[in-house]
């Protein structure tokens, strides 16, 4: 079978028979996976010379603008499009999108959208968190719990339920969960989403009464053995978590390999993880062990965590710039986003609340304007990166054209703080501040901690650096870097934060 033409000779053609609006817009769509958005845009543009208001063009347009963030263009783009013939599911399903992300009413559109494609659960997902955004808890559950009960097997949904009541401050989280299994208890994928849920909300008591009940029912599967090794692991019970790897290849999916790593970290073997660095190193999944191995690294006192994590290259600290009536005008936009009511499910977020959806994809102008000069910093941050290093981390796969993968706003309390943890689908990660507490002369509350393990792991490590928050300024850093926050006593911490990939 012939292999697809490269991209080059692929947008080469389209640009020679921009007449063809099916072959336009499969180059479109493809520029936005080769990360060469700009040509796509070029050639889209050039073809809407040709056939101007072809709705399908419009369509790809829209897309291009939006994997771009620039959510304004996108959003009238996909409104051009449906005003130019009948709107297609898809593409209502993208204005809806769109909308949702740009901070726009956008439950009406979700409705359409559904109409459009009633079995669409994406799109189900996204009528609720926009009925959500719109003030509409009450809804957004009733619409999700109504179809689970249609539905009860529709793991997304369950898991969004769980989320959105978590968020709320709700304490029956888990209760469409339960009553789906008690309505088809043979179904082992409910069982598993639970004991899921309850392992990332880290409550292991009620984790390990599901997974006994599990057991009896459905006897010693392999996914009941990795969940017990997994749980083990975060209990300490080093005896029932090398009982349970023992029985089970602990490299077979990344969560498995992770809570391997932790168990054997946590149990002071860290020789056991650097003499599986090669294998780890060779994952696709290798992101998530490099964590792992940096502490390993550091306590068998390995020369290469030197070359893994340079900090004095890899961390840098900016000032944006913004004056104090800017930052002002900002923490409010910030805090009207802010509509949970708990901490997330399943975040390091303690004591504090996490903004839903892509922050730097909203069309609010002080977001616009914090997006443009965080830009403007990462750009500078690449360029002073030293020559890549294949098979590194960051200097390994530097990319062509930086692009946000997520974005939010957290807001912290008196006595709140982040865990330390990791984004090892980022490739660099942040924080900005925008307002935050005084501390105590001499005292670290609320600064940042970078390279400090979760302290759960017992390693005695210590942070290889702490910087002291202060409005205005942006921390960058490696995405693979552990990272957490002091906590403190009284006052406001308020953060934006987002991964680069």
């Amino acid at each position: 079978m012939a292999s697809a033409p490269s991209f080059e000779t692929a947008l080469s053609l389209a640009r020679r028979d921009v007449g063809n609006v099916a072959a336009v817009a499969s180059v479109a769509v493809r520029a936005i996976d080769e990360r060469r958005e700009e040509d796509g845009l070029a050639l889209v543009d050039q073809a809407l010379r040709h056939a101007p208001r072809t709705q399908a063009l419009l369509h790809v347009r829209g897309l291009l603008y939006r994997t771009l963030g620039e959510t304004d263009r996108a959003v009238a783009a996909l409104d051009e499009a449906a005003a130019a013939g009948p709107v297609t599911a898809r593409l209502a399903q993208a204005r809806a999108h769109v909308a949702l992300e740009a901070g726009l009413p956008a439950a009406a559109l979700h409705e359409e959208a559904r109409r459009l494609a009633p079995l669409d659960m994406a799109t189900a997902l996204g009528h609720a968190a926009a009925l959500a955004a719109e003030g509409g808890d009450g809804e957004a559950d009733a619409l999700l719990a109504d179809i689970l009960r249609q539905n009860p097997v529709w793991l997304e949904g369950h898991a969004a339920l769980a989320r959105a009541r978590q968020a709320a401050g709700r304490t029956d989280q888990l209760a469409a969960i339960d009553a789906a299994i008690g309505g088809t208890p043979g179904e082992f994928a409910l069982w598993q989403l639970k004991i899921a849920i309850q392992h990332r909300a880290r409550e292991y008591g009620a984790e390990a009464r599901t997974l006994a009940e599990a057991r009896q029912r459905f006897g010693e599967s392999q996914a009941l053995v990795a969940a017990a090794a997994m749980l083990s692991t975060e209990l300490g019970d080093a005896g029932a978590a090398d009982a349970a790897f023992a029985r089970i290849d602990p490299f077979a999916e990344t969560a498995l390999m992770v809570h391997w790593l932790r168990h054997q970290v946590r149990q002071g073997r860290p020789e056991r993880v650097v003499a599986q660095a090669p294998r780890l190193i060779a994952r696709a999944d290798v992101n998530d062990a490099w964590p792992y191995l940096s502490i390993a690294m550091r306590m068998t006192n390995d020369a290469r965590i030197g070359w893994l994590e340079d900090v004095p290259r890899f961390v840098r600290v900016f000032d944006l710039g913004f004056s104090p009536a800017e930052l002002n005008g900002l923490a409010t936009c910030l805090r009207s986003l802010h509509l949970a009511r708990a901490q997330p499910l399943d975040q390091s977020v303690r004591g504090g609340t996490q903004t839903d959806g892509p922050l730097f994809q909203r069309m609010d102008a002080p977001i616009r304007a914090l997006r443009a000069r965080i830009e403007t910093a990462i750009a500078d941050y690449v360029a002073s990166l030293p020559d890549p290093i294949e098979g590194h981390p960051l200097l390994g796969r530097i990319p062509r054209r930086p692009r946000f993968i997520g974005s939010w706003s957290v807001r912290l309390t008196g006595g709140g703080f982040h865990d330390s943890h990791l984004h090892p689908y980022g490739w660099l990660s942040s924080a900005f501040y925008v307002a935050v507490p005084d501390a105590p002369a001499g005292s670290e509350e609320g600064f940042l901690t970078l390279g400090e393990p979760q302290e759960i792991l017992g390693t005695g490590l210590p942070p290889y650096r702490t910087i002291a928050p202060r409005p205005g300024q942006l921390v960058l850093f490696p995405s693979t870097m552990w990272h957490g926050t002091r906590p403190f006593g009284s006052g406001e911490r308020l953060t934006a934060a987002f991964d680069v990939g």
